[in-house]
C-alpha cells in the first residue's frame, strides 16, 4: 500500500470514530429518567411535570444552524366589522330592517350581531331580501332593538 492510501484510511477512521463520538454524546440525557412514586396525600395538588428540551450534540447543533426553525406566529383577533344599525324591528314574524352602507359583506345566509351598549342583544341572519340601503334579516336568538348596531364576526 502507498502512504497516501495509508493517510487516506487513518482519516477516514478518525472521521468515522469522530462521528460515533458525536452521535453517542447526548444519548445519555435523552434517555427518560426513572422516577420514584411517593404516596401522596388526597389534600395535595399534584404538579404538573414541566417538559425540558433535550440537550442537543454538535451536529444537531449544526442543523440548526444550516436550517432554522420556523417561528410560529401567534393568530391574529378578527375585528368585528360595522354593518348597519337597525331601523325596524318585528317582533311577530321575526325579522328586522337594518340600514346598510356596507354592501360587500351583505352576503345572504350570514350571521350578525346585534350589539347595544356593550351587549349583545341578539343574533340575525341576513335574508335574500334587500333594497339599498336597507337589507332584511330573520331574528336567530335575543331580542334586537331599534338602534342595535349590526356587526359582522367572521369576515377574513
Amino acid at each position: 500500500m502507498t502512504r497516501d492510501v495509508m493517510k487516506r484510511n487513518a482519516l477516514l477512521r478518525l472521521l468515522l470514530l469522530v462521528m460515533a463520538f458525536t452521535f453517542a454524546l447526548p444519548g445519555c440525557k435523552l434517555l427518560p429518567r426513572k422516577r420514584t412514586i411517593t404516596p401522596m396525600s388526597a389534600a395535595q395538588p399534584v404538579p404538573t411535570p414541566q417538559a425540558k428540551p433535550p440537550s442537543m450534540g454538535l451536529l444537531s447543533h449544526f442543523h440548526f444552524v444550516f436550517f432554522p426553525s420556523k417561528k410560529k406566529t401567534a393568530p391574529r383577533a378578527l375585528i368585528p366589522l360595522w354593518i348597519g344599525t337597525i331601523t325596524m324591528v318585528n317582533h311577530e314574524n321575526h325579522f328586522v330592517l337594518i340600514d346598510s352602507n356596507a354592501f360587500y359583506a351583505v352576503v345572504p345566509g350570514k350571521q350578525l350581531s346585534c350589539i347595544s351598549q356593550n351587549r349583545e342583544t341578539g343574533k340575525v341572519t341576513i335574508s335574500k331580501d334587500k333594497n339599498p340601503p336597507f337589507f332584511i334579516a330573520d331574528i336567530t336568538s335575543g331580542s334586537p332593538q331599534v338602534g342595535d348596531r349590526v356587526y359582522f364576526q367572521d369576515h377574513p
